[in-house]
């Protein structure tokens, strides 16, 4: 029985053994194989003093290699610890790409191969506005419709190009955003016949209007908090200003008779602090 319980612990010790090894091995980063070349997990740290002004000992690099080639993602940190830049390695050898400012954000994006980037190309202002929205064909020149902003969003420039050429007119603009200049170009070569200039223009902002609220008439329905008029039954004005649960806290309230005011009742913080007669509003 004895002999039994030992040749089991030790079958449990020997799976145990093999699934930690199993584990550390997958664990295991920086591992070159028999030829030298680098695979799986990889790891790059700072060393003291080096360039990219780190501590030594902070990761600035991690991702994965296939037979000494980066492959799937690989992201790099600034020194601080926040994100620097993602790639993603395709397969197809084109390259995802995403960098980032120091502060964490982002300053461009797009994808590039051996000719250089291909698709849409973004890059943005230290303050996170769009800088610049180009777009590359395939063999890496800028194509279709291209646009540059000021870092208060505005355009500052905006036209078409084809095979990295201007193409096709040209657009310019002030930072405030009125026209500056109209130029043709045909195959990168201005047309200077079809040049126009234009003065800087004011450009007003137009304020949304503040909605004006009607008032509410007790009668019709609940007073909500805020400033209201309310009406009596004859159609003439009961109270206005300020209301709070239904209560006129700042404000005025209206006595009548025979039809005239006699009086009015001026109200601060819901109480009364005088009275005003027809004869005090006339004088």
């Amino acid at each position: 029985m004895k002999g039994k319980l030992i040749f089991k612990f030790f079958i449990f010790a020997a799976i145990l053994f093999a699934r930690v090894s199993l584990f550390a091995q997958n664990d295991t980063a920086n591992v070159t194989d028999a030829q030298g070349w680098k695979q799986g997990r990889w790891i790059e740290s700072s060393e003291d003093g080096g360039p990219e002004g780190c501590s030594a000992g902070i990761k600035i690099e991690e991702g994965s290699y296939k037979d000494n080639k980066k492959l799937g993602v690989w992201r790099s940190w600034w020194c601080s610890g926040k994100l620097k830049n993602e790639l993603v390695y395709n397969s197809d050898r084109s390259i995802l790409s995403k960098d980032y400012y120091p502060d964490g954000k982002l300053k461009e994006e797009g994808t590039w191969n051996s000719l250089g980037w291909i698709g849409a190309y973004k890059y943005y202002h230290p303050n996170g506005k769009l800088y610049y929205e180009w777009v590359y064909d395939q063999s890496g020149k800028r194509t279709g419709r291209q646009r540059y902003y000021f870092d208060n969003g505005n355009v500052m420039f905006d036209g078409e190009w084809n095979a990295g050429n201007e193409a096709g007119l040209i657009m310019e603009y002030f930072e405030n955003g009125s026209l500056r200049s109209e130029k043709f170009f045909n195959n990168g070569k201005l047309d200077t016949t079809s040049v126009k200039i234009y003065a800087q223009k004011e450009v007003k902002v137009v304020q949304p209007k503040e909605e004006v609220k009607p008032p509410v008439i007790a009668e019709l329905g609940v007073i909500k908090d805020g400033y209201n008029k309310t009406f009596n039954r004859e159609g003439k004005i009961d109270r206005e200003g300020e209301f709070k649960n239904a209560k006129l806290i700042e404000g005025k309230q209206y006595f009548y008779k025979d039809g005239q005011i006699e009086k009015i009742a001026i109200l601060r913080e819901g109480k009364v602090i005088r009275y005003e007669t027809n004869k005090d509003t006339n004088n």
